[in-house]
């Protein structure tokens, strides 16, 4: 499967270990990152418009080094797959989508008509106490939420209507494996509360293989630093819930 992300640096940790837990599951897939950090709806507009060639490419969790514009990337290859996904500041805001989402969704249907377009549901922020929710407005107006509970309602209710609005079927629900995740196996966030940490990467890394491949995982992929039995039971929490 050649499947591309319009996606930001929640796209990134989708990707870092998809490629090898495909690999191992006998899945054939390629996995490309468009990157720019905290990239909206609105920036990848501004993005067509221009033929911006801002984006840093990741190919099956490594950076290229290359950087290339949204047009170049669909020119790329015959996609199988193409995800779209909000900024995560703006992720659970439902004005943050229009007419933004509605643009970029027709760029690509028009470029790629062939390719199944699906959405990427991110993560509320870390549910941890230390996490200060009440700063992220001052980087990101208008974000409105003071916990992750609120923010997850929030990007519930934006997923269900655009993917309803625009029929489209398929959903990578990683915000809702790390919810789930961290709420019953162990906190899935690194040190600043908004990225995975490695178990959270590993487990949305899983869920992605799991979707496309339409079965369960049956062979476990060890990454450099965790433990086999974290392992084991991410893919056993992947395959008994998602």
């Amino acid at each position: 499967m050649k499947f591309l992300m319009i996606a930001n640096s929640f796209g990134v940790n989708l990707q870092l270990y998809a490629k090898q837990i495909a690999e191992i599951n006998g899945f054939d897939l390629d996995i490309y990152v468009l990157y720019i950090g905290g990239c909206s709806l609105y920036a990848h507009c501004n993005n067509i418009d221009n033929d911006t060639k801002g984006y840093e490419l990741f190919v099956n969790g490594e950076t290229t080094g290359k950087m290339i514009s949204i047009k170049e990337a669909l020119q790329l290859d015959e996609w199988d797959v193409i995800s779209l996904q909000q900024a995560s500041h703006a992720s659970g805001i439902l004005e943050t989508y229009y007419p933004y989402f509605e643009k970029v969704y027709k760029y690509v249907r028009e470029l790629r008509p062939n390719s199944e377009i699906v959405f990427h549901k991110t993560w509320a922020y870390s549910p941890i106490n230390s996490f200060k929710y009440e700063t992220v407005k001052d980087f990101y107006p208008p974000f409105k939420y003071t916990n992750a509970k609120d923010m997850k309602k929030g990007i519930d209710l934006c997923v269900d209507k655009i993917c309803s609005e625009f029929q489209i079927s398929k959903i990578i629900r990683s915000g809702d494996v790390v919810e789930k995740a961290t709420a019953e196996i162990g906190d899935c966030y690194d040190s600043q509360g908004f990225h995975l940490n490695e178990m959270g990467c590993y487990l949305i890394g899983c869920n992605l293989v799991k979707l496309f491949s339409n079965k369960k995982l049956e062979n476990i992929y060890k990454t450099p630093n965790l433990g086999l039995k974290t392992c084991e039971r991410c893919v056993e929490f992947i395959n008994n819930n998602f």
